[in-house]
């Protein structure tokens, strides 16, 4: 994955794009977006890999 866009979803009301590297740090303020963009990640490759369902409360990043 080298790219993750992302709109609509909690503090991302604007389309935004996230550029992963072989090395990425996410920093920011508390409440930034940090964690979501993890989660979203994660929902991506899960979807990738086959996953129809996946979990937005799986552990390490439970969104509610």
């Amino acid at each position: 994955m080298e790219t993750l866009a992302v709109k609509g979803v909690r503090c991302f009301v604007e389309r935004t794009t996230a550029r992963f590297r072989p090395i990425t740090l996410l920093t920011g303020e508390n409440s930034t977006g940090k964690t979501t963009v993890l989660a979203l990640a994660r929902v991506a490759w899960e979807l990738f890999q086959g996953n129809s369902a996946p979990d937005f409360n799986e552990e390490p990043f439970i969104l509610g």
